[in-house]
């Protein structure tokens, strides 16, 4: 997930609604793993760059940042 991250970033940019949506999905990833200050942290930032850019994505990371 980390490297589908990065290509992600690195092809479509770091405030592209798919980065964000695979930021989503690592910190699911991190919530299932009960590593919930790396969820917490990943989702922050995600929230952070999504409200920025006015993303409707954002929705979905305040959900998840919620259930940390």
């Amino acid at each position: 997930m980390a490297k589908a991250l990065k290509v992600s970033q690195d092809v479509l940019g770091k405030n592209d609604d798919n980065t964000f949506v695979i930021m989503n999905d690592m910190a699911t990833s991190e919530i299932l793993l009960e590593k919930y200050k790396d969820a917490e942290n990943l989702l922050k930032e995600a929230v952070a760059k999504s409200g920025r850019m006015k993303s409707s994505v954002q929705s979905a990371l305040l959900s998840n940042l919620g259930s940390v």
